[in-house]
């Protein structure tokens, strides 16, 4: 399932992003697909994805993004361990479709303005309620990952009471965009951490505990059974 296309090292993930194939990519990340590789100019899958859900560039060749798949899709690939807040990397000189240092969300918001899918006849105003779908998840999680950015520099100042605070507000803004598995559990190992050098062993081990519930990546559940 991860192995790799020999031009340009992505997996089969990518090649169902690119074409637009939402059924395809849910039966990938139901079974846990990797969703961190990068290309190499430094965009994330959630940059794909982005292209197949408003990009104009070769949009006649991919699936119409409509109905409830495009964000169940952008859904599972957060509970997964997207990264909503990675930039491009490569220069508008290099590639006049790709932007330097955008975020997937900013991507989104310079492309839908000229999205094709906006002026079809058949499927116009289901594809604009699809975007705006769309739209308020990547906010949420673009908001949440802040969050937790935040909290994760108040831990390093030794503020451990701003810290926990800002993880609390991540893990709201989760809950009310209905993401968990990886992200959720990276703030329990958070939490964990903090609550165990204030000394209360007792909620770092409740943290960890709800941490191992979640799906992550090896290196966060490691931590979590290393604290608990």
């Amino acid at each position: 399932m991860e192995a790799k296309e020999d031009r340009m090292g992505t997996p089969p993930f990518n090649t169902a992003l690119a074409s637009g194939n939402g059924a395809v990519c849910l039966e990938l990340l139901n079974r846990d697909a990797d969703v961190t590789w990068k290309h190499h100019d430094g965009a994330s899958a959630l940059h794909v994805a982005m292209a197949w859900v408003s990009s104009s560039h070769n949009s006649n060749l991919r699936l119409p993004p409509v109905g409830e798949e495009p964000r169940a899709v952008i859904a599972m690939m957060l509970h997964n361990g997207v990264d909503p807040t990675q930039t491009e990397g490569m220069s508008l000189e290099k590639n006049a479709n790709r932007s330097r240092g955008m975020t997937p969300l900013e991507t989104f918001q310079r492309e839908i303005a000229r999205s094709p899918w906006r002026t079809h006849e058949e499927i116009g105003k289901q594809f604009d309620k699809t975007a705006r779908i769309i739209n308020t998840l990547l906010e949420q999680a673009e908001k949440a990952v802040k969050l937790k950015d935040k909290g994760n520099k108040a831990f390093i100042e030794k503020k451990s009471e701003d810290a926990l605070k800002a993880w609390k507000e991540a893990h709201e803004v989760w809950k009310k965009a209905d993401i968990r598995r990886h992200h959720e559990a990276v703030l329990y190992s958070n939490e964990a951490l903090c609550l165990r050098k204030m000394g209360d062993v007792e909620k770092s081990k409740e943290a960890c505990k709800e941490g191992l519930t979640q799906y992550t990546a090896k290196r966060i559940k490691d931590k979590l059974q290393f604290n608990l």
